[in-house]
């Protein structure tokens, strides 16, 4: 009743985000929370919850203080603040309305700093609130707003109208004509239309100048934000239309989306290190976590093999003790789509013979298979699946008849007894492996 949500399992560490605006902390930060010397978040519960909770104290007196806008529910809730105090190192609880801390204590983790992180992209010097990705762009917006206007008016003001000469239309008439759809009628007074009784004038064009400064302002726009309107989805405008220029507009904008993705990635760090401190103090039961290749290899020197099955690896939070160093692989956090993929796919069978990757070997018939199946090929993909299944069957074979010609001590295929040029003695020269290749 505390804390309710989908994802949260009894006695498991997590991590929640926290709107900004539920925030606050001491008006001397510049750089909050790690300049805070205090942080307050607020939150909204149930009354009945609070009341039954052992983490609060003095909840007999304690009443409902807050009801949302247009609230029709029946629970009683109860607005409360969380003011973590790093001077003191204490954590306080207070509600508005109820005169004692519902919460006086130390601070419950032992965790460098506040239990906070902040992902801000667009920092501004000495504030302590980014900039959002609209509000840089918003000038922008409301010039754009005016120009829409502007054209909107010219429509509306300029729609078929026609001129005509009193009198040269009945009254009757006049009013039928008048109901069309865009039957504004004017009467002119005799003679003023240059000898004609009806006059169609010629609809004013828009000016051209105003399609210019939009196209100007949304230059503007994508200069700002660092986003080129090709990575919006938008086709590509270039003279030639070529590949190369469209990775040349592309690369321009990519330096932009890097430093957000590494701001994104340190905070992700951040986050991962505060886990990690909250694992080795309340992790107290066996926890288990798969581990496959090099982590295993790296897990088995720090902790003892009866930890290990095989697959993952089991572990307490006495197992856990010490200093780590957190790191987020970079580009990880880029989607890797099914596009994606497969492009990265072929640039390493590209790259393959230059890093040592052998066409037909492991490395790129796994490349392969990870490619069919993301083409959703299924009936090559099991075509492949019995192809290596019946290479690996044959591999077997060769194998148990080498062992065999061994154990026989007949010659392998690497040496083979060829007649010497002055004896009649055989001689043994190699001459390469079972299939006849690699040797020398």
């Amino acid at each position: 009743m505390e804390e309710v949500n989908d994802f949260i399992k009894s006695e498991e560490v997590f991590v929640t985000y926290v709107p900004w605006e539920d925030v606050v902390f001491d008006v001397m930060a510049k750089d909050p929370p790690y300049d805070c010397r205090w942080v307050a978040h607020r939150l909204v519960k149930p009354l009945e919850a609070v009341k039954a909770s052992d983490m609060y104290e003095g909840t007999s007196s304690l009443h409902s203080n807050y009801t949302p806008k247009d609230y029709r529910g029946d629970v009683d809730l109860v607005e409360m603040w969380e003011v973590w105090d790093k001077d003191s190192n204490s954590l306080m609880v207070v509600a508005q309305g109820h005169e004692t801390f519902l919460r006086d204590g130390p601070n419950p983790y032992q965790m460098e700093g506040l239990p906070f992180s902040m992902l801000k992209f667009n920092v501004i010097n000495n504030k302590p609130y980014p900039l959002s990705d609209i509000g840089i762009i918003e000038p922008q917006f409301i010039e754009k707003i005016k120009l829409r206007s502007m054209q909107l008016n010219h429509l509306k003001r300029w729609n078929r109208q026609v001129f005509i000469e009193k009198n040269a239309m009945s009254q009757e008439e006049l009013a039928k004509y008048s109901l069309g759809i865009d039957g504004a009628v004017i009467q002119p007074e005799p003679g003023t239309i240059a000898g004609n009784k009806f006059f169609l004038p010629s609809y004013p064009p828009m000016q051209m100048e105003m399609f210019q400064v939009d196209n100007l302002i949304q230059q503007d726009l994508d200069g700002i934000i660092g986003q080129t309107q090709v990575e919006r989805g938008s086709p590509a405008q270039t003279r030639t239309r070529t590949l190369g220029e469209v990775e040349m507009l592309r690369a321009g904008s990519l330096t932009r989306a890097n430093k957000r993705q590494d701001v994104l990635e340190d905070f992700l760090e951040e986050v991962c290190k505060k886990l990690l401190q909250l694992f080795k103090q309340f992790q107290l039961i066996p926890r288990y976590a798969r581990a496959i290749d090099q982590d295993i290899t790296e897990l088995q020197q720090v902790l003892p093999q009866s930890h290990f099955d095989g697959v993952g690896v089991m572990f307490t939070g006495e197992d856990i003790q010490g200093e780590y160093d957190v790191e987020v692989k970079v580009g990880s956090t880029i989607p890797l789509n099914k596009e994606n993929r497969l492009k990265v796919s072929e640039q390493i069978l590209k790259l393959g013979p230059a890093i040592g990757v052998t066409p037909g070997g492991p490395v790129s018939r796994t490349i392969g298979r990870e490619i069919l199946r993301d083409l959703d090929f299924k009936e090559v993909e099991r075509a492949f699946a019995e192809e290596e299944a019946a290479l690996q069957q044959q591999a077997q074979m060769q194998q148990q008849l080498l062992q065999a010609q061994m154990a026989q001590g007949q010659p392998t295929g690497g040496e083979q007894p060829l007649p010497g040029p002055m004896t009649s003695e055989p001689v043994a020269l190699p001459v390469g492996g079972m299939n006849g290749g690699g040797g020398q």
